[in-house]
């Protein structure tokens, strides 16, 4: 048994006192971030935001009023580099992989090609002029009936024929529309089922 020789008695003021406290603290932390918040919204911090929107507002009119504006006229030195590279983007862009592969079953036995020169158009065709070397003047022949039977070639016409010890140099100009190229079969996407 024990005695209590407290003459009040006991209470606990300490939670009490504490939780006191950390109310104080958190009306104190509100206060200061309220506070950011209105100094952020003081008249000289929106002045700069005003300044930049009217600055963003006339670049803005700048860019509408030169998109509006007639183009510009270029001189005839420029043009003539502009169809430079664009030939020169053309000729990359020509795929001498699917040539070589219409040309090779056509190319008759005992023929040689021995150059190609190959001119893309806007049109999609290609001059396309080949030099070859063949054994007699039959083959020469045999050469352009080959040719004329493929779609993709088109007006092929015999330049000239020389006579080289034994062999015939033949020149050909033609029309060459390749053919449009499909994916592998491992490439193909298949539908979604």
């Amino acid at each position: 048994m024990f005695l209590n020789l407290a003459s009040r008695p006991f209470r606990n003021e300490r939670s009490p006192r504490v939780l006191y406290a950390a109310l104080w603290f958190a009306v104190v932390l509100v206060t200061i971030v309220h506070g950011t918040f209105a100094a952020r919204l003081r008249p000289s911090r929106t002045e700069e935001r005003r300044a930049e929107l009217a600055r963003l507002e006339g670049k803005l009119e700048r860019m509408r009023a030169r998109e509006a504006a007639p183009a510009t006229a270029v001189d005839a030195a420029t043009l003539v580099r502009w169809r430079g590279l664009k030939e020169l983007v053309d000729q990359r862009a020509f795929s001498w992989t699917l040539l070589l592969s219409d040309l090779e079953p056509l190319v008759p036995p005992g023929v040689r090609i021995t150059s190609l020169s190959p001119k893309p158009h806007p049109s999609g065709l290609v001059s396309l002029e080949l030099e070859a070397l063949a054994r007699s003047p039959e083959q020469v022949l045999e050469f352009v009936t080959a040719l004329e039977r493929e779609p993709q070639f088109e007006d092929v016409y015999p330049l000239s024929v020389e006579d080289t010890g034994g062999q015939r140099r033949a020149s050909y100009a033609m029309s060459y529309a390749a053919r449009p190229v499909s994916p592998p079969d491992s490439v193909r996407a298949e539908p979604p089922s």
